[in-house]
């Protein structure tokens, strides 16, 4: 029992490592999805900059929707490493499958540690039912957020 014990403990840790690596990948994702959006509303706005006679009146008097347009346009660039950017769609895409992929890792994850306590109190029972010494580590309590 102490050695699936162990295993479920290597598995539980596992799979938590693997919810946070897809929870990192979906807060990148998103912060893509949020620039990506933040461009594409003020790009009409730059355009206008772009073609307007006298620039500094027009710059003075749509600053807050260029200043977002050109936020948006340095961290995308950012992003690009010299590549092409993904397509607003695509990266909902991404979102949706990574989603679907942090339920399944959170199920799976939930699953190993209810499996790893209900072992652990098991032992812990025939511990004391023998009188053995429980020289076992007391369990420090996991917490993931949903």
């Amino acid at each position: 029992m102490e050695g699936r014990l162990a295993e479920l403990k290597g598995q539980t840790s596992t799979s938590l490592k693997e919810l946070k690596d897809t929870e990192a990948r979906l807060r990148q994702v998103n912060e893509q999805i949020h620039y990506t959006g933040q461009y594409l509303a003020n790009k009409s706005v730059y355009a206008q900059l772009q073609k307007s006679k006298n620039k500094a009146q027009f710059r003075q008097e749509n600053s807050a929707k260029i200043a977002l347009y050109e936020a948006a346009l340095k961290f995308l660039k950012g992003k690009a490493d010299g590549g092409k950017l993904p397509t607003l769609q695509t990266l909902k895409a991404e979102k949706g499958k990574l989603l679907e992929e942090k339920k399944e890792r959170l199920e799976k994850y939930y699953s190993y540690r209810g499996q790893k306590k209900e072992l652990d109190t098991v032992c812990a029972n025939i511990h004391a039912a023998l009188g053995l010494a429980n020289d076992r580590p007391v369990q420090k309590r996991e917490r993931v957020e949903r």
